[in-house]
């Protein structure tokens, strides 16, 4: 894989993401853990995602994991050869077949992009949520002090400065691994050239190192928005995500009862 991202790169950004989100943990969940905030919105039960916004967030993991399962085989296909044998499915033999795979659950993650931002600003208008404000860095820093202290998380609004972040973040690493798949797609298969011809074959920008790169990226950020979502203080934030709003379906339950 001389044509690629360095396996031990790739190695030292899971590892550190990994111990990251250790640390965290530990701090979080043992030492001294924080519950949610009575200023938080979603201790009042005003967190809702209607039934579009759960259904896109939903198939979009599902898209995501079938573009990161595809990815991965491709990335690492002697090393993931063995278990794609035990299963009958030879990475080597059917790499073609990954890419189409790989390909379609791309494209099926950029149509469910383009509907949420078709549902999000003509119909709840809820854009505005996601763009990054001046107040964004003083929450940035109460949050860091709440860190290293320990106390109540504060949250202002319904997507704080890390949700924000993760969209932008998300947002970024889908362009460029847009530019870089379509430009590999199109313009330079490297999967039809043998591998010692993968170094000749890669343009001189090396979209194939660009793509490889935020791709691991992707994971590292898909990741990190699964873990924080389990943390008990954005449980309500995951529960109106299954739910629509948990605290409202919750009261509704308690007063048909």
């Amino acid at each position: 894989m001389t044509h690629t991202l360095p396996a031990d790169l790739v190695s030292y950004l899971l590892v550190g993401t990994s111990a990251f989100l250790v640390v965290h943990w530990v701090r979080r969940a043992i030492l001294k853990p924080a519950g949610p905030s009575t200023s938080d919105p979603n201790a009042n039960g005003i967190t809702s995602f209607d039934r579009f916004q759960r259904l896109f967030h939903w198939g979009t993991l599902v898209a995501l994991l079938v573009t990161i399962a595809s990815g991965l085989a491709l990335y690492y296909p002697a090393v993931l050869e063995p278990a794609a044998m035990a299963v009958g499915f030879p990475i080597h033999t059917n790499f073609q077949l990954l890419v189409d795979i790989h390909v379609a659950s791309v494209v099926a993650f950029s149509l469910l992009i383009a509907a949420h931002i078709a549902w999000d600003v003509f119909k709840v208008k809820g854009s505005r949520l996601v763009i990054p404000r001046v107040s964004d860095l003083r929450q940035l820093a109460t949050r860091a002090e709440s860190f290293v202290r320990g106390g109540e998380i504060v949250k202002s609004e319904k997507y704080d400065v890390f949700m924000k972040s993760f969209h932008i973040l998300l947002t970024i690493s889908s362009i460029v691994l847009a530019v870089t798949g379509i430009t590999l797609y199109f313009f330079a298969p490297w999967w039809f050239v043998p591998q010692l011809s993968h170094q000749t074959f890669e343009p001189w920008w090396k979209p194939t190192i660009m793509h490889d790169f935020f791709g691991f990226a992707l994971i590292v950020l898909l990741v990190a928005h699964m873990y924080f979502a389990l943390l008990n203080v954005n449980r309500p934030l995951l529960r109106a995500m299954i739910f629509g709003n948990w605290q409202e379906r919750r009261r509704r339950n308690n007063h048909v009862g």
